[in-house]
């Protein structure tokens, strides 16, 4: 087996042995200029191991910067998000049968809004639920009501439109209909925006 030294060329040392395999290479760039003098198929290796070595690393810390970047975003979007205390006032008729029933709202504190209110309910016995669509001037926005007969009444804000949009809230109400159907609720509770 043959060899030819590295010795004198640089500080790398080493060799290359038949078949182009390299022994003590050295590092970094000094080593491939080392290798092309002497041993070209190992050099060519070597450089291509350090190119993936290097887009390896852009590439991977590019990643991590923006997944890292996203998190960021993300807690600063929930931090800017408050909470406020809303006073919802419903009056009107309820459906009868699948027919839906409509009323008027007024909204103070937290949501500052007018207008419409369609009712739609299923009453299952003892829990009667109710989906209810608010349109006002600055949007549409949907609360869900649990009525327990007898018990608690709880309503959730679960989407919206316009000015809405994004906005979550949950709270506690009371009002039930009459015998001809009026209804006047008032709702207490928070929402997040």
């Amino acid at each position: 087996m043959s060899a030819r030294s590295g010795a004198g060329v640089g500080s790398l040392g080493g060799e290359c042995v038949d078949g182009g395999s390299w022994r003590s290479p050295g590092n970094g760039a000094e080593a491939i200029r080392f290798e092309r003098a002497k041993c070209p198929g190992r050099a060519l290796l070597l450089s291509a191991a350090l190119l993936a070595a290097a887009a390896f690393t852009v590439f991977g810390a590019a990643a991590a910067a923006a997944a890292e970047s996203a998190v960021q975003d993300h807690s600063r979007a929930a931090a800017t998000k408050k909470k406020h205390k809303v006073l919802i006032t419903y009056e009107g008729q309820i459906g009868q049968g699948t027919a839906p029933g409509h009323a008027r709202f007024v909204a103070k504190r937290g949501i500052i809004d007018s207008g419409r209110v369609v009712i739609n309910g299923r009453d299952t016995g003892p829990i009667v639920y109710t989906t209810l669509k608010f349109t006002g001037k600055k949007g549409t926005f949907r609360i869900s009501e649990k009525i327990i007969k007898g018990g608690a009444h709880t309503w959730k804000l679960t989407s919206g439109t316009r000015t809405y949009r994004g906005w979550r809230g949950k709270g506690v109400e009371s009002g039930a209909p009459d015998s001809t159907g009026h209804i006047k609720v008032v709702m207490h509770g928070t929402v997040t925006h």
